[in-house]
């Protein structure tokens, strides 16, 4: 249905239950919303998967795609000079939620007891890895494809005391216009 078809039905729907005009601001928030898709991170000096860089990446300037249902994401950015990966997974027999997801591991191989966090950046990535994400929004579909995300997460590689490396990423997140 075309967003012209939408209005008309939604104005016409609106005039029939008698509400008249008032009820078509509420009718038309049904309409789809304009979205966003990023990826920004910062990265200690010395940290090994950033590089002790910061970067801030949206559809101008990568390539950015979620694969994944509830049981695990995957959202890649992909730009002229690399790549991004970042792999949230839930425990065993779990499914992704909102909310923060302490003691994480790194490595598929473990015993699917811990929630799994995995960031590769041009092959760099953590064998151990300590700190957290949070998922603070998350849509899916009928059939659990998850089709919109926004998540942040920390990690240090190899040691809880080594640099840290933040990241913050969305995709398909409505645009709040004020």
């Amino acid at each position: 249905m075309t967003k012209r078809n939408l209005i008309t039905t939604a104005v016409a729907l609106a005039v029939l239950l008698g509400a008249g005009v008032v009820a078509a601001p509420y009718l038309l928030a049904l309409l789809p919303a304009e979205t966003t898709s990023t990826f920004s991170y910062t990265s200690e000096l010395g940290e090994h998967v950033g590089g002790g860089d910061s970067q801030n990446y949206s559809k101008t300037n990568s390539q950015l795609s979620l694969t994944g249902d509830l049981a695990a994401v995957e959202f890649s950015v992909k730009t002229d000079s690399g790549y991004w990966s970042i792999r949230l997974q839930a425990p065993n027999g779990e499914k992704l939620h909102l909310g923060r997801y302490d003691k994480i591991t790194a490595t598929a191989a473990g015993t699917g007891k811990l929630p799994l966090l995995k960031v590769i950046s041009n092959g760099n990535e953590c064998n151990e890895v300590y700190g957290n994400f949070s998922i603070s929004q998350l849509q899916v579909d009928e059939a659990g494809k998850v089709m919109a995300l926004a998540a942040e997460f920390v990690q240090s590689c190899e040691s809880p005391t080594a640099p840290v490396l933040r990241g913050y990423m969305q995709y398909q997140i409505p645009v709040v216009k004020h």
